[in-house]
Parts: structure tokens; sequence; C-alpha cells
């Protein structure tokens, strides 16, 4: 219908407007979820260190308590922390702790700012989506024109070089494939077309009308 005609041309020029909006929002969400990777690895590591911290601090305190007490000597082979003075150890922890706790912070607030981006992006895609965009009935009307498939390709592992051949393969099918089925009648042999016979050649090009597209 001209309804959805002119409605098709106004979403179209909608899109093509908001592309770059929505590819600027993907590059800053790449960049921000490769930052936040760089983080929580870092983040990873400390907590780590603070592991083999409370690990030597086990180890001091079960030391510690193998010391005869008749004598008030050790009483245990000597190993890693034999000299190792336990509150040493403690403070140690505690300053791991904070560099843990503030790499934390900073993990949590990049996550807020991807967590930001997204819903941008959520946002965006509800402002293109066709539900606001088109009426219940235009919608029903679309969907005789839409046609569907899956494309895959197995050796392309890049996220961006696999959309932009998608949209290459898109172009492909991105025609209106209609078939006919008509049956025809040779008005040559027609005296009620006798005044037609000269109207067409071989090679002219026929055309169909159908009232439904």
């Amino acid at each position: 219908s001209d309804s959805l005609c002119h409605s098709l041309i106004k979403y179209s020029a909608k899109i093509e407007e908001q592309i770059p909006n929505f590819q600027s929002l993907l590059e800053n969400l790449n960049t921000l979820q490769g930052e936040l990777l760089d983080l929580s690895t870092d983040l990873t590591s400390e907590k780590e260190k603070l592991q083999i911290l409370y690990d030597q601090l086990d180890a001091a305190q079960a030391k510690n308590m193998m010391i005869d007490q008749s004598t008030g000597l050790w009483n245990g082979a000597l190993d890693l922390y034999d000299y190792e003075d336990i509150d040493d150890i403690k403070e140690k922890i505690d300053n791991q702790q904070n560099i843990v706790d503030t790499k934390q912070i900073e993990v949590d607030a990049k996550q807020d700012e991807i967590d930001l981006v997204v819903s941008q992006m959520n946002d965006l895609k509800n402002e293109i989506s066709i539900e606001n965009n088109f009426t219940p009935e235009l919608i029903e009307e679309r969907k005789f024109f839409i046609h569907e498939q899956k494309w895959s390709n197995e050796y392309i592992f890049d996220a961006k070089e696999l959309l932009e051949r998608g949209k290459k393969e898109l172009k492909k099918v991105n025609q209106p494939r209609i078939k006919y089925s008509i049956n025809i009648v040779d008005f040559l042999k027609s005296v009620e077309c006798q005044r037609d016979w000269q109207k067409l050649q071989l090679g002219d090009i026929v055309t169909i009308q159908y009232s439904e597209l």
C-alpha cells in the first residue's frame, strides 16, 4: 500500500540517520570492554597476591603454635617462615587488601560505564524498532514482503569482519524475488483480437499488472 511505502521510506531514512550514533556507541563499548578485561586481569592478579599472604600467615601461625611450651623454643624443622614476623605479614595483608579494594572499585566503575553505554544502545534499538515505527496493520502488511534466511561463515572469527561480510551477503539477496504463473492465449489465432495482430512483435517486453503489489 502507499501507506506502507511511505512508512518504509521514512524508516529507512531514520535508520541511516542513526547508523553513525550506533557505530559510535559500539566502538565505545568495545573500548570499555577491553579496558574492563585489563582491569579484571589486574584484579585477579592482586587477589592471588593477597591469597599468598594469607597462606603465609596461616603457615606462620601454625609454626608459632609448635613452640615447646616448656622451653619456649621452636620445636619444629626450620622452614620459609622461621623468621617471619606475623605482625609484618598482617600489615602486608592490610596493604594488599587496600590494593584489591581499589582495583575492585575501578572494575565496578568501568562496569557502570559499560552498563550506561548498553542502556543507550538499548534506547536506540527501541527508538528504531519496528513496533515503534509502524502501525500493527502495516507490520502485518510488511510481513508479506519479508524473506528470512540464515547465513553463517565458520571461517571468520572477527565480529566486525563477520558483520561486514554479512552486509555484503544481504545485498545479494536484498532484491524482491517474485514468481508468476500465468496463462497465455495465441491471440494471432483469435478473430476477436485481429486488431492487435500487428501490435506485438518478437522481442517486445510484456508488463504484467498485479493489483496486490
